[in-house]
């Protein structure tokens, strides 16, 4: 059985230490302020629009630079879904490694939509790696750094990352800065057409 860790990441700007905060539980793990090497397994990892982030049914309206992301730049994406038609955003990845943990990682905060959820498919096999599951009670209207890990099955080397679902409900939400990555402490890298291995 697959399991995932939710991990709101809190850094504070120009201390020396963060803390790690289990979105699960209240225990807290101490981490130290470093300078990690870049890795981001995405493509346009701040812009939405781009087709390598597929806008399923196109029924989800997408303004980029649309808001502060967690380290204070214009990046974010307004993902407004009206109508009442649901959509998702997804990105599928080649390339990775089987029987792999990977980490997941994206600014975000709350606007409109309460929905909000996401799902990972194992692309190989058309199973799930995992099934869709709401964030919205992970984030608020302050934007933060939500870490979700996961783990390739065997011989799955290409997986759909479904980043946003909107499940018939209306609304909008912030997300940006998005980053896959092989450890959980790689540095964010931005990425337009090509990734940072």
């Amino acid at each position: 059985m697959k399991r995932i860790t939710f991990i709101l990441l809190l850094l504070f700007s120009f201390a020396a230490t963060g803390q790690v905060i289990n979105a699960r539980s209240p225990y807290k793990v101490p981490v130290a302020a470093a300078s990690y090497p870049v890795q981001n397994l995405l493509l346009w990892a701040e812009d939405y629009t781009q087709p390598d982030w597929n806008n399923t049914s196109g029924n989800i309206a997408i303004t980029t630079g649309a808001g502060t992301d967690f380290v204070g730049g214009n990046t974010m994406n307004q993902l407004n879904v009206t109508g009442g038609a649901g959509g998702d955003i997804h990105q599928i990845i080649g390339s990775l490694t089987a029987s792999t943990t990977y980490y997941w990682s994206f600014d975000a905060y709350t606007g409109t939509n309460t929905g909000a959820e996401y799902k990972i498919w194992d692309w190989d096999h058309f199973t799930v790696i995992q099934n869709f599951t709401s964030y919205i009670s992970m984030i608020s209207p302050t934007v933060s750094r939500v870490q979700i890990s996961f783990t390739t099955n065997a011989a799955n080397t290409t997986i759909n990352l479904i980043a946003y679902n909107s499940p018939f409900t209306n609304g909008t939400i912030f997300l940006g800065r998005q980053q896959l990555a092989t450890t959980s402490t790689a540095s964010y890298g931005t990425t337009t057409t090509s990734i940072i291995p």
